[in-house]
């Protein structure tokens, strides 16, 4: 009897990183979080220079996977533990003693080594053009988004406010024929979520409106894409909300563990799956 290799091996790192004035603590924690995955894949398979042969691009696809922005030659399959420090250090500033808080991320996981992957092209948008790229939007603006792939394949598209994680595509009443992922076409520019663009059969498409109780909030959206067909996460209906517009409705959803759970086991067992991530923040107007 045979198993397949897919070279997985533990990993681990750490990092340590300063809370700047213009960051949370959260902020902090989550740039500590993933500059510890960046260093415990640089610490088993290399550091990424830009001039090796092997990280270049050829017929459209990648040899490398991107962390945040960082490009590194292993890829995160899944999370054993991470752990938290705290440390308030005194330094010499300008008006006297003055003190720095520093959060230290010690993490172990599992990762493999970086394969060939279609180097999509995908942005966020609140209006249906190019010109109105943006991360930042005011509650009650429309979200939109921008895709274009290489290479044939599956999408899905969601959003978390990490809690909860909405699956925003396949929209919530297309039919049995798109229950798993949209198929997109390779070369083919995609405006998601716009009325006025509609690429598949019996398609009726969800228009998205972003809105925040908060004076500021961040979210985090998901593009998912690999060239075979994967399995679906378990969703929850979608529901009627009441405190933001009569007839509104949240799309289905599911938690954002077993969100992340569901895209490890997928990493775990297919080379072409990528999971591609946008922040963006919703402001009261």
């Amino acid at each position: 009897m045979f198993c397949q290799n897919i070279n997985k091996v533990k990993v681990t790192g750490s990092y340590e990183i300063r809370i700047e004035t213009n960051m949370t603590k959260e902020d902090t924690r989550e740039k500590a979080r993933e500059l510890a995955m960046i260093n415990a894949i640089e610490n088993e398979f290399g550091t990424y220079v830009g001039q090796d042969a092997d990280i270049m691009l050829e017929n459209g696809k990648m040899s490398y996977n991107i962390i945040g922005t960082t490009k590194v030659r292993g890829e995160w399959i899944r999370t054993i533990e991470c752990k938290f420090d705290e440390a308030n250090r005194k330094i010499e500033g300008q008006y006297g003693d003055e003190y720095e808080t520093w959060i230290t991320c010690n993490i172990k996981g599992i990762a493999k080594r970086a394969k060939p992957k279609a180097n999509i092209e995908f942005q966020t948008l609140n209006c249906p053009d190019s010109k109105c790229r943006t991360t930042n939007f005011f509650s009650g603006e429309s979200l939109y988004l921008h895709f274009k792939s290489p290479e044939n394949g599956f999408l899905n598209i969601f959003l978390s406010d990490g809690t909860t994680v909405f699956r925003l595509l396949p929209y919530d009443y297309m039919t049995d024929n798109y229950l798993k992922a949209v198929y997109v076409t390779g070369d083919k520019e995609y405006l998601f979520f716009s009325e006025d663009n509609q690429y598949f059969d019996s398609e009726i498409v969800d228009d998205y409106e972003l809105f925040t109780l908060k004076d500021k909030e961040f979210n985090s959206l998901y593009i998912v894409f690999a060239e075979d067909v994967y399995a679906k996460p378990m969703l929850d209906n979608s529901q009627v909300i009441t405190e933001y517009k009569e007839n509104y409705r949240l799309p289905k959803s599911l938690d954002h563990e077993n969100f992340i759970d569901w895209l490890s086991d997928n990493r775990a067992v297919m080379d072409s799956f990528q999971v591609r991530k946008i922040k963006i923040s919703i402001s009261k107007q």
